[in-house]
């Protein structure tokens, strides 16, 4: 009874020195860190936490500040913060906060785009030292990125900067939205607003979604009945355009494109099916000069040995993105 005893004292006695010190689990016998109440070390195994669900991590009871457990949905470590939340602790990198609107040739533009409240930039440009017609044009003032780009491109398939396709003299009605409804086959509007915001899909020609055709939608003064740009802006011409593509140089492709101070990426377009195409590829800019039953566009792609042209066979029941230009 006596050696029983004396055993159970000796253990509580080496438990209570290596509480006191922490407790060390290692493969080399060393003794735990002077700060650490529990050392782990090891060069081939790692310490597994609980794992769970969610629902189980949110149906503990009463979890005590710096509980962690690790997170099946999310796949993140989780911790129980002193604001009473479960904080995730994935070591995701947080996204860069963008700048400001860039400024260029006057005041930034606030207005309504959707119902909501939209801040762009702008950007001045100089053509007058352009070969002539070009250096007609002047200085313009261009907005930042395309409508409904959350931001200016930061490099050419930068996804945030695409914006919306919109239909040629289409409204801002949700049809420009890249995943809009769509029309059944061939269902034109015979009226300027067609009163839905589905895109519209053709089949036939003249590929209008407007029938009868009206080239005063996107009117090149700006005056237009259903210009898509806030007040005092409006749709580039054709002209403003080919003075844009020349302004690159060389390389009047995409790298000119997200090289000129437009920041112009490669957004893509939607048929007149209303599938998408060649997003992150192309970039397809609507003008509002009309030709004949078609309208002008401008199209470049990121092959090297392509050139940008502002042609006038698009359908205007495609959709394009449209960046606006100061009247």
């Amino acid at each position: 009874m006596m050696r029983i005893f004396i055993i159970f004292t000796i253990t509580l006695l080496g438990l209570s020195i290596a509480l006191s010190q922490g407790i060390a689990i290692n493969d080399d016998g060393d003794l735990p860190h002077s700060s650490a109440a529990l050392d782990v070390s090891s060069t081939n195994r790692g310490m597994l936490i609980p794992r769970m669900s969610e629902a189980n991590r949110d149906a503990i009871a009463t979890p005590a500040i710096g509980l962690m457990i690790y997170n099946l949905d999310s796949e993140c470590i989780n911790y129980y913060s002193s604001s009473g939340i479960w904080v995730e602790a994935c070591g995701k990198e947080e996204p860069p906060i963008p700048p400001p609107p860039f400024q260029d040739c006057g005041d930034l533009i606030t207005f309504n785009y959707a119902g909501n409240t939209k801040i762009y930039g702008t950007v001045e440009k100089d053509y007058s030292s352009l070969p002539p017609p070009y250096n007609a044009i002047g200085t313009k003032c261009w907005m930042d990125r395309n409508l409904g780009a959350t931001k200016q491109a930061d490099f050419s398939t930068d996804e945030d900067a695409y914006g919306d396709l919109f239909q040629w003299g289409r409204l801002v009605d949700g049809h420009q939205n890249r995943n809009s409804a769509l029309t059944p086959l061939g269902q034109t509007s015979s009226t300027d607003n067609p009163g839905h915001g589905d895109f519209i899909r053709l089949g036939t020609l003249p590929v209008d979604w407007r029938a009868p055709q009206n080239d005063l939608l996107w009117e090149e003064n700006g005056t237009g009945i259903n210009n898509p740009c806030p007040s005092g802006w409006r749709v580039p011409t054709k002209e403003e355009w080919e003075a844009e593509v020349v302004s690159w140089g060389v390389n009047d492709n995409a790298t000119g494109a997200i090289n000129s101070s437009l920041r112009l990426p490669v957004a893509g377009w939607r048929r007149n099916d209303g599938g998408l195409n060649t997003v992150g590829s192309t970039g397809n800019y609507w003008s509002s000069t009309t030709n004949g039953t078609n309208a002008y566009r401008l199209i470049f792609n990121n092959a090297s040995t392509s050139n940008a042209i502002v042609t006038g066979n698009g359908f205007r029941a495609y959709g394009h993105a449209v960046r606006c230009i100061k009247n």
